[in-house]
Order: structure tokens, then C-alpha cells, then sequence
């Protein structure tokens, strides 16, 4: 899945191609007892337009066995209770950001590369007071009258 973490030039259907090679031996409940795995592949998801896959993956962070009680902190792997894992929590911030949103950083900013997207049964999703480039601004993502995720910018 290099191409969509370095989100390198390419046509979608490499991109697809590489995502289905990429995750074919792995499950959701496979992925979801290694925190690493699960950003990554929501992100790659997200990018290649597949809501359902995307929020598959993402759902992993609550099912995969990472948080542990009674503060549900993240651990590196399930079998572990070794600390906080803030890699792992890096990651889920990500997957809302770069995944769901399909914005990327360039040059000119905070940029839309891709069409955002949202799991089947989600309305909206808000991220609020983003920081950037000196900037706070509230990220909101909502599906149109058509069910088409859309994303608006408030800048404050």
C-alpha cells in the first residue's frame, strides 16, 4: 500500500489494484490487534472511493482488542498491556483526517486530493479546530441530498 501512504502520482485503477493486492490475506479482525495496521489500510480504502472497506478497517480500533480498560488507552498489539501506544492513536487521528476527508498536505496547503468519504450509516463527521499553517478551521464532511459525501471549510 505505498503508493496511497506516499501518495505517489498514479491512475485509480493502480491504486485499486495495489489495495486489493496489498490487504488480500488480511481480515479486519486479523488487522485490527496490531494498531499499526489499521490506519494504512482505512486511508487506502478511503482513497480508492470504498466507504464500506474504509470504515471496516476503521471499526477495527474498537474491536481489535488495542484499548484496554479501564481508560481505553491504546496498546501496540492486543496481547500486549504494556502503556499507551500514541502511534496507534496517531494513526486513528489519521484515518479521520487523511481518510475520510481525502485532504492531503501540499504545497499549497491543506488540499482536497480525493473525494472524501463516509461509512455507510454516518451523516457527517466534524473536526473542529484543526491547526494549520497558522490557521484553526472546522473540517465538516456531510452527505448531500443524493448521498454524496461532501466536505466545507470554516476557518476561524
Amino acid at each position: 500500500m505505498f503508493l496511497p501512504s506516499l501518495d505517489l502520482p498514479g491512475e485509480m485503477t493502480l491504486r485499486r489494484n495495489d489495495y486489493a493486492y496489498a490487504i488480500r490475506p488480511n481480515e479486519p479482525e486479523r488487522v485490527g490487534v496490531v494498531s499499526m495496521g489499521i490506519a494504512p489500510r482505512t486511508i487506502a480504502a478511503a482513497t480508492i472511493g470504498s466507504g464500506a472497506e474504509a470504515s471496516a478497517w476503521f471499526a477495527s480500533n474498537f474491536t481489535g482488542g488495542t484499548l484496554k480498560a479501564p481508560f481505553n488507552v491504546r496498546t501496540e498489539t492486543a496481547a500486549n498491556n504494556v502503556g499507551y501506544f500514541m502511534t496507534g492513536s496517531g494513526g486513528y487521528l489519521q484515518s479521520l483526517l487523511y481518510g475520510f476527508s481525502g485532504l492531503r498536505l501540499r504545497e499549497a496547503g491543506l488540499v482536497e486530493a480525493y473525494a472524501p468519504v463516509l461509512p455507510a450509516g454516518w451523516t457527517s463527521l466534524t473536526l473542529r479546530n484543526v491547526a494549520f499553517r497558522g490557521q484553526r478551521l472546522d473540517i465538516h464532511i456531510a452527505r448531500d441530498a443524493a448521498g454524496v459525501a461532501r466536505l466545507t471549510r470554516q476557518v476561524h
